[in-house]
C-alpha cells in the first residue's frame, strides 16, 4: 500500500464532509479504521494530516482502531497518539493479561474497547454457534452456567469484567433500537461487582474464535 497526495486530500475530504453533517466544528477522536495503513509507503502523510486537524483545533485527539499487541508496539515506537479502540470481551482478554492496558495508560493514551459482546456471541446458546466458532462453545456454556447460578444476565457479566477495568476509558455498544438503549443504559446502572479471578477461566486465546476478523 502507497498513499499518494491524492489520497490524502481525498481523506481530507472525508473529515471536512463529517465535520459538516454532524455540525460541529471539533470531534473528540479522529481515528484510523485500520492501523497498518500507518505502515504503507508514505504513511508519514496520513499522520500529518491527522495531526493538522489536531494542531488546528477541529479534532481533540488522533488515534487508531488495532488488533494485537504487536500493532499497539509498532504504533507506540513510531507515531505519538492520543487514543485507541482495542478488542476486549470476556473471551478476548488478551491485552488484558499481557499487560497492554496498564502500558497504554502509562503513556496516557484513552482506551476505548470494542468488541464487548464478542458480536453477540455472547448472547447465544452453544448449540447456535456456527460450525467455524465451535470451539467456543465449551466456554460459552461454562459462563451462561455460572451467570445462571449467580442469577445474573450474560449481558450484565460481559459489561461488569470491562467495567471493572480501571485502566478502560469508553466501552463502544452497537445497538439497533431505542430499547436497546435503554436494556444498555439501564444495565450499567446496577452492574454487579464481581471478583476479578472469576472471569479468568473464560480466556481463549485461539485468536480464530475471538478476532472476527478471522471468522
Amino acid at each position: 500500500t502507497q498513499f499518494s497526495k491524492l489520497d490524502i486530500e481525498i481523506v481530507r475530504n472525508g473529515i471536512e464532509a463529517s465535520l459538516k453533517r454532524l455540525k460541529q466544528p471539533q470531534l473528540h477522536g479522529l481515528m484510523l479504521h485500520h492501523a497498518d495503513d500507518l505502515r504503507a509507503e508514505n504513511a508519514q502523510l496520513l499522520y500529518d494530516l491527522m495531526k493538522e486537524y489536531k494542531d488546528q483545533g477541529h479534532v481533540t485527539k488522533i488515534g487508531v482502531s488495532i488488533y494485537d499487541s504487536q500493532q499497539i508496539d509498532f504504533i507506540l515506537e513510531n507515531f505519538d497518539i492520543d487514543i485507541v479502540q482495542i478488542p476486549l470481551n470476556i473471551f478476548d482478554q488478551r491485552l488484558m493479561k499481557t499487560g497492554y492496558l496498564q502500558k497504554l495508560k502509562r503513556k496516557n493514551i484513552e482506551i476505548h474497547v470494542r468488541s464487548a459482546f464478542l458480536q453477540g456471541v455472547v448472547f447465544m446458546e452453544p448449540s447456535e454457534l456456527p460450525d467455524n466458532l465451535h470451539g467456543l462453545a465449551q466456554k460459552l456454556a461454562e459462563m451462561r452456567e455460572h451467570c445462571h447460578c449467580a442469577k445474573i444476565s450474560c449481558a450484565d457479566f460481559a459489561l461488569a469484567f470491562l467495567m471493572q477495568q480501571n485502566e478502560i476509558d469508553k466501552v463502544v455498544c452497537g445497538v439497533n433500537s431505542i430499547d436497546q438503549l435503554k436494556q444498555l443504559t439501564q444495565s450499567l446502572e446496577k452492574l454487579p461487582v464481581i471478583e476479578m479471578n472469576t472471569f479468568s477461566s473464560f480466556a481463549i486465546n485461539d485468536t480464530s474464535l475471538i478476532n472476527p476478523s478471522n471468522w
